[in-house]
Formats: structure tokens, C-alpha cells, sequence
């Protein structure tokens, strides 16, 4: 497959580096005034993690542009004897940087050994040096740029596919063509499993001792992923269960991405570190096979009759072609991320924290960075938010709380919905839950790809609504998903079956025998309900099964009010498009206070009312008012409530205020920043902008704001910014 890659950056010199005195190199490059962007192999230099914040603050005010984890794989070329740049495979896929000189600050010359010819090459220095005096290329040098082409060693006669890019670089001129590489080693194994963090490394365990041959490939240097730096939990007997147990068992013994990899090897796993995905294999539906890349770039083919994707982003689906939740939903503020080690990175006090991509090399970067230089954050990072793919069934908010069973259950987790950010579905705007912990039973069917076979997609990866995860993502119930998952992948590859026709009783069974699944998963007659009522529940029981259903909910709701007005019910039917209620939501934000001390992430009855009444339409004389009644101090849910039904029912009355707001000292300008102290006040300034422009299209003040969020480092914020650009 020839890609079209986008140049995300032109600058005088280019310097690749895996070490501390690559960075160094770079910084004195900048200080003599060259414009240099640091391309980084790793997701950080020797003792980053450890310096004092001040001094890596003072440090990266001196820095060029960095990108961490850009692992190079293949040179740009000018008239054949000339490097123009590289080609890299980063977090947000593959793509350029274009430079008058190259610099090959790896050890050991990783650059050097993907040259076509060992010859001299103008634009290139194999070693930090002095860099020669810049010179520009004639005409269109894009037009001119190639990369090198080799001749295919692989027997494959599938297609090798990679679909996927950032959304942050699909607005920008993809004007290099990269053909994905068909030599190398070749390998073939029965199952292979891409990602090797909590759920991979438990699926590579099981599906080795259940006496297939296992492949499991991993990015980082170790097994476990984000679980593998916490404190051992010497405790963890009483809580957890299964392969979770044996883990927690065994890390009371050593550190977990010990225990992960000699249990592995002793499996007969043949695991691959610091080995990156770059292809996938696809023959029609059936996914055969993928490309993986290793630490200097060289690539290998390895086929499998099963590959299991537990990337934690649906990477490998993604990169196939398959229908996937693109992490960008309506708004930025349904996000957040954490440290996997020392809490979390925060709003303030509250619980939204600072919306974070992994998938996305500059917000990767920034975020890194950022926790690092941030006192008492010094820890690794890791996303709340995941990119899903669409499976044959996705699992909803209301499947969880109407306690939902399934004929096909191969894990169960436990959690309280506490998302960390703004509620995204509408059940959760109109109940907050208040049970502290609910049981989320997790199908087969939502591991498998829509109109994909030959794939499995465990870990945070599985289709799922964004407010059903908080539920579904403890780390131990994971781990216990992933060792289920490599159970299916081995009876599948042992019995040479498609993934959706193997016995799954056999492997119920036993899942129960290890304490993961309940028994009374063996005995399953599915339907849409299967609730158990209890009377602190039943109003949002009650609640689900509208949403569940609601065409046959809307008529019966109809009726209730009509017999009994009440606000819950408004806004129920507002939510599902019905506009009975109008009056009594726009009475109901008319006569009603704002509350002021409220958490950024809680909606208020007001704010509800105004979110239902935005699906609907109508009431902008009392949004009007309430409008009025707040300023730059006010809270972020009210402001975010406001501005989205404004974003859908612009109204020229609403310019004045909107510009006063926008205008108060202190309130915009936040863009360029990515830390946890201005994580709130960019979400206001943002949405806020995203109003103004709505309701005046032609405001110079709301698209400067909006045009400097376009290149935030964060993605969330950019992608935003674009779309209230574009929609306007």
C-alpha cells in the first residue's frame, strides 16, 4: 500500500535522538538560531522523569520543537544523492518532517542503516557535527521527494493495509508518497497479539498455555503496560480474582513486568519489545497478519490465524479499515487523562482532568512533558479517554444499569459511573447514578469488529459507549478480559474456526472454575432486560429501559406528562427529541437560581434543563437571561451548558455578552498552554469562543481564540476548534 503522508513540520535541521546528548545538540543548535525540531525515539530522555521541575521548565523554555516515540523508517530523498527529511511512524501514524539538514543522533546510527547506499549524501550528517550552511531546494521540492522502494521478500498475498492518521494533520497537504515495507524477516505464528500491557500480556498468557503458538509484540521495553508501575498490593487476595490474582500474587514477589515476562517465556510466548505496529495484513474480511517494526525501524511480516488487537486504541483494527469511535465526540470537555503512578494531573480540586490522546504525537509530548515538569506529577501518564472500535454490539449506559446478561459473556467488571469529564449520554444528564459500584457483564460480541474476521479487540479498545468505561476499566477486571480473550483466540486457532462460531462453553467453564466469570453465566437466556429490581435503583431502572426502548417509552411518556407534568420527565422527552415538556423547561430555567459552587463535570438541574432544551429547540428568551446572570468567574457547567445550546440556536442578541466574557482580563489567551493549572480556564475560553462564533460568524475575536486553539497541543482542543471553525 503507497500512503500519502502529511509534512507536518519545514525547518532548517532535523536532529534524531535516543539519548540525553541528542537533546543537548539540539539545544545548542537552537541557541546558534537554527530552526530545528527534535525528533525523539523514545517517550523520554535518561532521568527526565527524575529532574527537579524547575529546572526541566527552565530546560524546555530552551528547547526546540520536540515529538517523543517518532520511530524513523525511511529517509526523504532529493535527486537521489540528497536528504530532504524523514519519514517517521509516530503516535498519530506515519508521517514527515522536512529539513535542509539531517542529523543521526542515534546510537547506533539507526538513520545511517536506512540509507539506500552507503555513499555520502548532501543534507545528511551521520554524527552530531558541525551543520553545513543551509541551502534551499529548487522549485516544488515536494514534488520532487521520494522515498526509497526495495524489493519485496515477503510471500504475502494479502493486502497490507494502514488506515490510520491523527485527526489533528487531515487538514494539511499530504504531498509524500510512503510505500509500506514488504521485506524483512517473515514469521508465522497461531496467535499474535499486538500490545503487550494489562489485557495483551494476560491474552498471550492464556492462549500459550493452552498450548498454541503465541507471538506477543510490544512497544515499550516492558510487559504490563501502566499497571506494571504501580505498588506491589500485597492485599490484592481479597479483591481481586482469576489471572488478576495470580498477577497480583506474584507481583507481591517482584515487580509486575517481571513476573509478566517470565511467566510468558516459561509459556512458550515469543515476545517482541520495543516493537511498534506498522501494517496490517487483510485478505477481504479476514485479518491474517501484521507488519510489525522494531526499535531501529526494520520491519517484519509475521502471519497469524488469529491476531489479537490489545493496544488499548484499537490500533490495529483502526489501521484495517474497521469502523471505529474516533476519540473526538461532540465536545472536548467528555475527556481526560491521569498519571499511572502519583494520582492524577487535575482541574484544581475536582475530577475532570486535562483532556490527553495518546494517539497523537504532539499531544503525547506536551502532556509527558507537562507531568514531568509539574511538582508532584512526576509520573508516567495514561489516557482515560480510548479510541473503540464498533462491534457487533456495543455496550450502553442503560445495558449496564438494567444489569444486562448475555449468552456470550467472557468477562465481568465492576466500577461507579464517575466519568471524568461532562456527561455524554443523556440518561446520565437526566439520573445521576448514586450506587457507588455496578457490574457491567461483557460479550464476545464487543471484541469483534464490525464486518471484520480473524480479530479480536480486547483491553480499553472493545465497543462501548464513553460513559458506560468508567464501569468497565478496572485494571484488574482487564486483566481477567485479556486472559479470556487469549482463551478464545487458541480454541479458534486450535480448531481453525472463525472467531464468532467457537464453542464457548467449554471456556465459560472454566472461567468460572478461575473465579472470573459467575456461574451463573452458564446458564443464560438472553433478553434486553434481565434487571433486578431493588428500591434505591428503580427510578434509574426505570430510566434505562426508556432509552433501552424509546419509541415505545416515547408514547407512554407522553401520556404520564400529559397526565402529570414533572421536570424529569420533560426532560427525558426532550432528550429523545419530543418537545412535550418545552414549556416546563424553558419555566423551569426562567424562574430557576444558578448554583455557584458546583463541580466543573456535575450539570445542575439548571444546566439540564438547558442541555435537554437544546435537543429541542426554543426558550432563548430565558437562556438569554440566565446568560446575563454570568461572567468570566462563573462555573464551567453553566458557561458549557449556555454555549452549547447558543452553538445550536445561535442568537445575535446573545454577541454583547458573549464578547464581554471573552474580553474580561484574564479569561482567553490560555491556548498555548497545557498544563494542569489552565486545563479549566481553556475549556471555558474555548466554548465560549465556539458561542460567539456561532451566533456572529464574522467575529474577529472568537476565531483568534479559535485559531490558536486549532494549534493547541492538545488534541481534543485543536480538533474542536477546527470543527466550531468549520461548522461557521
Amino acid at each position: 500500500m503507497t500512503l500519502q503522508l502529511p509534512t507536518i513540520n519545514h525547518v532548517d535541521v532535523l536532529v534524531v535522538a535516543n539519548d540525553r546528548q541528542g537533546m543537548e545538540y539540539a539545544r545548542k543548535l537552537r541557541h546558534q538560531g537554527y530552526q530545528v525540531s527534535l525528533a525523539f525515539i523514545g517517550d523520554s530522555w535518561p532521568g527526565m522523569s527524575e529532574a527537579h521541575p524547575d529546572h526541566l521548565r527552565q530546560l524546555l523554555a530552551e528547547l526546540p520543537e520536540i515529538l517523543f516515540e517518532m520511530l524513523p523508517v525511511a529517509p526523504l530523498l532529493f535527486e537521489s544523492r540528497r536528504v530532504a527529511g524523514w519519514v517517521f511512524l509516530s503516535r498519530g501514524g506515519y508521517l514527515a518532517i522536512q529539513a535542509k539538514t539531517t542529523v543521526d543522533s542515534t546510537m547506533p546510527g539507526i538513520l545511517k542503516g536506512q540509507l539506500p547506499q552507503d555513499i555520502p549524501y548532501e543534507g545528511f550528517l551521520p554524527a552530531m557535527g558541525e551543520v553545513p550552511p543551509a541551502q534551499s531546494f529548487a522549485g516544488d521540492a515536494s514534488r520532487k521527494l521520494f522515498t526509497p522502494t526495495y524489493t519485496a521478500t515477503s510471500s504475502m498475498r494479502e493486502e497490507l493495509l494502514w488506515h490510520y492518521e491523527s485527526p489533528r494533520y487531515h487538514h494539511l497537504p499530504h504531498d509524500i508518497f510512503f510505500e509500506l515495507p514488504q521485506h524483512g524477516e517473515e514469521s508465522f505464528t497461531e496467535v499474535l497479539v499486538v500490545g503487550g500491557g494489562a489485557s495483551g500480556a494476560a491474552a498471550a498468557i492464556a492462549a500459550a498455555q493452552s498450548g498454541v503458538e503465541v507471538i506477543c509484540a510490544e512497544a515499550q521495553n516492558h510487559l504490563g503496560g501502566t499497571i506494571s508501575s504501580t505498588l506491589p498490593d500485597h492485599s490484592a487476595g481479597t479483591t481481586r480474582k482469576g489471572f488478576a490474582l495470580r498477577c497480583a500474587i506474584g507481583m507481591a514477589q517482584c515487580r509486575m513486568e517481571k513476573w509478566l515476562l517470565d511467566t510468558a517465556r516459561n509459556a512458550g510466548v515469543e515476545v517482541y519489545l520495543n516493537t511498534r505496529l506498522g501494517g496490517v495484513l487483510r485478505s477481504k474480511r479476514q485479518i491474517t497478519g501484521v507488519l510489525l517494526l522494531d526499535s531501529a525501524g526494520r520491519p517484519r511480516i509475521v502471519h497469524a490465524k488469529v491476531v489479537i488487537d490489545a493496544t488499548g486504541n484499537a490500533l490495529v483494527a483502526m489501521a484495517a479499515g474497521a469502523s471505529a469511535s474516533i476519540l473526538i465526540p461532540d465536545e472536548p470537555a467528555n475527556q481526560g487523562t491521569g498519571t499511572a503512578t502519583l494520582g492524577t494531573i487535575r482541574l484544581n480540586a475536582y475530577t475532570q482532568e486535562i483532556p490527553f490522546c495518546e494517539n497523537d504525537a504532539l499531544d503525547v509530548t506536551h502532556t509527558r512533558l507537562q507531568a514531568c515538569s509539574t511538582p508532584g506529577e512526576q509520573g508516567k501518564i495514561h489516557p482515560s479517554e480510548h479510541f473503540r472500535i464498533v462491534g457487533d454490539l456495543t455496550i450502553q449506559t442503560h445495558d449496564i444499569i438494567l444489569s444486562r446478561h448475555y449468552r456470550d459473556t467472557i468477562g465481568v467488571s465492576h466500577g461507579a459511573f464517575t466519568a471524568t469529564g461532562s456527561d455524554a449520554h443523556s440518561l446520565l444528564l437526566s439520573l445521576i447514578p448514586s450506587a457507588t459500584n455496578w457490574e457491567a457483564w461483557i460479550p464476545l460480541r464487543t471484541l469483534l469488529p464490525l464486518k471484520l474476521d480473524g480479530l479480536l479487540t480486547t483491553g480499553m479498545g472493545f465497543s462501548a459507549h464513553w460513559d458506560a468505561l468508567p464501569v468497565l476499566c478496572h485494571p484488574a477486571d482487564i486483566q481477567n478480559l485479556g486472559y479470556a480473550t487469549g482463551l478464545v483466540a487458541a480454541a479458534a486457532a486450535a480448531q481453525n474456526r472463525p472467531l464468532r462460531e467457537v464453542p464457548l462453553a467449554p471456556i465459560q467453564r472454566r472461567l468460572v472454575e478461575e473465579g472470573i466469570l459467575p456461574a451463573s453465566a452458564l446458564a443464560v437466556v438472553e433478553d434486553e432486560n434481565g434487571a433486578v429490581l431493588t428500591p434505591d435503583r428503580l427510578p434509574l431502572y426505570q430510566a434505562a429501559a426508556i432509552f433501552q426502548r424509546p419509541d415505545r417509552a416515547r408514547r407512554q411518556l407522553q401520556a404520564a406528562f400529559e397526565h402529570h407534568p414533572s421536570l424529569l420527565v420533560a426532560e427525558i422527552l426532550a432528550f429523545l427529541g419530543d418537545s412535550s415538556g418545552r414549556d416546563l423547561l424553558k419555566h423551569t430555567i426562567f424562574h430557576s437560581q444558578w448554583e455557584n459552587e458546583v463541580s466543573p463535570s456535575v450539570n445542575t438541574p439548571v444546566d439540564r434543563a438547558i442541555l435537554a432544551l437544546r435537543i429541542i429547540g426554543g426558550g432563548v428568551t430565558a437562556l438569554l437571561q440566565k446568560l446575563q446572570e454570568l461572567d468570566a468567574s462563573s462555573p464551567f457547567s453553566h458557561l458549557r451548558a449556555i454555549c452549547l445550546y447558543l452553538q445550536r440556536w445561535p442568537s445575535k442578541e446573545a454577541i454583547p455578552h458573549l464578547e464581554c466574557i471573552l474580553t474580561t482580563p484574564g479569561f482567553a489567551g490560555h491556548a498555548s498552554s497545557h498544563t494542569a493549572q489552565d486545563a479549566l480556564p481553556q475549556l471555558k475560553e474555548l466554548y465560549v469562543a465556539g458561542a460567539l462564533k456561532a451566533c456572529q460568524p464574522e467575529s474577529e475575536l472568537a476565531e483568534a481564540s479559535l485559531v490558536a486553539y486549532q494549534n493547541s497541543p492538545c488534541l481534543l482542543f485543536a480538533v474542536y476548534a477546527e470543527k466550531l471553525r468549520r461548522q461557521n
